[in-house]
């Protein structure tokens, strides 16, 4: 296994992680003030604010807490009176209210959460698993089984500021391209595009070519140059062809990618516990915003201290 070349400055790590939870309220907070109430709150009692059961479900996730749990450790912190009041969401609200947070409003948090962008981005795609066993592997044997089924994240991350700029979800079986094209055309600008075999299309290094950025994903050995009317292919493949060393290097940046999912699977848990298909997207897409708020945590108290948050990692001789 490579050891990593860079690591986040201990010094922010220490300082952000003894004090994390004050700091995840906060700017969670701060975020949905800037929202639009995802419902309006029936007038008949004395209904919880929409903005903090939404805050409360965002929390939920970036805690790995369940539903009375959430509760319960938001009952102790002074922080989350002083932003919200007395009253905490009960474990009835929060699993009632879930299904009236849309899937656009968690796709704002994710992005008011990036503090900085440099335009030069990874993709990549993994599996979360779910309770549900593969329904096509049952009809197959004639009988319930074991084997679960499995939901995909797509990701579009900044190598370079570390943040989770877009994301898509699909079926386990699903191709990386498509949904990679999809997340690189909602981007305005881009400068370099990383990604492996899946992303090596015609199709993928077009749109690249057209935003005014270069890709450098993984080419067969026999590949050709043939546009086929794809000018962003055929500059690509030249970049390979011509200096393979230098391809390879900007290449493998994409390794980046590989360790933000390992932060989210073993952070935030790796398996889904939702049953119904639309809360089981609105539990991974909850995910994703936990990383991008944690990794901002990280960049606020970099800016204060006024360093880089990243540091090399110093390889023995």
């Amino acid at each position: 296994m490579g050891q990593a070349k860079r690591r986040i400055s201990p010094a922010v790590r220490s300082c952000v992680d003894s004090d994390m939870d004050r700091r995840a309220i906060r700017e969670v907070a701060k975020l949905v003030r800037k929202e639009e109430q995802p419902y309006n709150p029936d007038p008949r009692g004395k209904p919880h604010s929409p903005r903090a059961v939404l805050a409360a479900r965002v929390l939920m996730s970036f805690l790995v807490e369940t539903y009375a749990g959430t509760e319960a450790r938001l009952k102790d912190s002074n922080e989350w009176k002083l932003q919200f009041g007395e009253r905490i969401p009960s474990k009835s609200v929060l699993q009632e209210k879930m299904e009236l947070i849309s899937m656009k409003q968690i796709r704002r948090i994710i992005r008011r959460l990036i503090c900085k962008i440099s335009k030069r981005f990874a993709a990549d795609s993994s599996g979360f698993r779910t309770r549900d066993s593969c329904r096509w592997f049952d009809v197959r044997i004639k009988r319930k089984n074991s084997r679960r089924d499995y939901l995909k994240l797509h990701l579009l991350v900044d190598v370079e500021k570390g943040f989770i700029v877009d994301f898509h979800l699909s079926g386990g079986r699903a191709h990386d391209g498509p949904s990679g094209r999809r997340m690189l055309n909602r981007q305005a600008d881009i400068e370099l595009f990383t990604g492996d075999g899946a992303y090596a299309s015609r199709d993928t290094t077009q749109v690249v070519y057209e935003k005014g950025g270069k890709s450098r994903v993984s080419l067969r050995e026999d590949v050709t140059r043939k546009a086929k009317g794809k000018p962003g292919w055929k500059a690509t493949v030249t970049a390979y062809q011509e200096d393979e060393e230098t391809y390879k290097a900007e290449y493998h940046i994409r390794s980046f990618i590989e360790a933000v999912f390992s932060s989210i699977k073993k952070r935030f848990g790796r398996a889904l516990h939702a049953v119904k298909g639309w809360y089981k997207r609105r539990e991974l897409a909850l995910k994703v915003a936990a990383y991008n708020l944690r990794h901002s945590l990280y960049w606020l108290e970099a800016d204060v201290r006024g360093i880089p948050l990243y540091e090399d990692v110093l390889t023995p001789v």
